[in-house]
């Protein structure tokens, strides 16, 4: 399942972003969490259970696709940790205290999700498909 929290998706509708200079972060955790749609920071979902071991971030490079903006940089995660899988991801607007950067988007299935780490970078790409990027606002 991916899915949008219900802040951004209010955020979305108020045109309340500019996509073209917005900053998005990927983190990637390990653990169960059951998607809540009220959950609007970082901190809210450690509460539930897993724990981040990586944060990447975009070069801010956003296209036009159907509907606004998406985002469609690649991600890199720099010497993933040896430990416990990594389950799923959540997209983010990233905050210098990385408990409260707010949530945009929860992706729990991809190819090669759940990954092992192994001490190496870590490359996550959007949607191949032109104009699509991590989501469909």
């Amino acid at each position: 399942m991916s899915a949008l929290f219900n802040r951004f998706r209010e955020r979305l509708l108020s045109a309340d972003i500019a996509w073209t200079g917005a900053e998005i972060g990927c983190i990637a955790w390990t653990g169960k969490y059951w998607f809540d749609e009220t959950d609007r920071f970082v901190q809210d979902i450690e509460a539930t259970g897993g724990a981040v071991i990586s944060v990447a971030e975009t070069n801010h490079t956003a296209v036009a696709g159907i509907g606004g903006y998406a985002i469609t940089d690649p991600m890199l995660f720099r010497a993933v940790p040896i430990g416990a899988p990594v389950s799923f991801l959540t997209l983010t607007f990233p905050n210098p205290n990385i408990e409260l950067s707010e949530l945009i988007c929860y992706i729990d299935r991809g190819e090669g999700l759940p990954f092992t780490p192994n001490g190496l970078d870590w490359i996550v790409q959007p949607d191949w498909l032109s104009k699509r990027g991590w989501f469909r606002p």
